[in-house]
């Protein structure tokens, strides 16, 4: 009775192995970066760090690499020892798409589905949210990467740019 349980045990973690081994592929960074047969990949290209320097504030994005459909990051701008913001943000996979989730200062989370996207790009947006409404990032060069979030109210479209390079690139801002 022993030895038929120790077996029916041995069996049913081998099944379980079996059946969560897909899995482990898609853990991989390179495995996980794309989205089914015809989805959109994950930006992976956007992972790592990033910064720049608006007079005397330092603004910092640090991306993690793609990952069980999602991206994830933290962001800080400080000005010298003092946090003046942060927040968490996420790049998910949703029904074959990307949707972008940004928490600014622990706020709930506001979503931006994926409009349009490009090897070195992406572009989300969500008209009926205040500011912004639509959010880009376009990687520039290896180590440069262009954040725009902009906003349309009353015909007026105002955008805030983001140059961020990354920290250990040349011509980087000093932290």
């Amino acid at each position: 009775m022993v030895r038929t349980r120790s077996c029916v045990v041995w069996l049913g973690v081998v099944v379980v192995l079996l059946c969560e081994a897909p899995s482990f592929a898609a853990d991989t960074p390179a495995a996980s970066t794309a989205v089914a047969d015809t989805g959109v990949a994950l930006p992976a290209w956007l992972a790592g760090a990033w910064t720049t320097v608006r007079g005397t504030r330092t603004i910092e994005e640090q991306w993690n690499e793609p990952r069980g459909g999602m991206m994830q990051a933290a962001g800080r701008t400080t000005q010298g020892e003092k946090l003046v913001e942060f927040e968490f943000l996420r790049i998910v996979r949703r029904g074959g798409s990307l949707v972008f989730i940004a928490q600014p200062n622990g706020a709930p989370p506001t979503e931006f589905p994926l409009t349009a996207h490009g090897p070195d790009s992406v572009r989300f947006e969500n008209p009926a949210h205040d500011f912004p409404q639509v959010v880009c990032y376009r990687r520039t060069g290896p180590d440069a990467l262009l954040a725009v979030v902009s906003a349309t109210r009353d015909g007026k479209t105002s955008a805030v740019r983001f140059e961020y390079r990354r920290p250990s690139a040349p011509g980087a801002p000093p932290r």
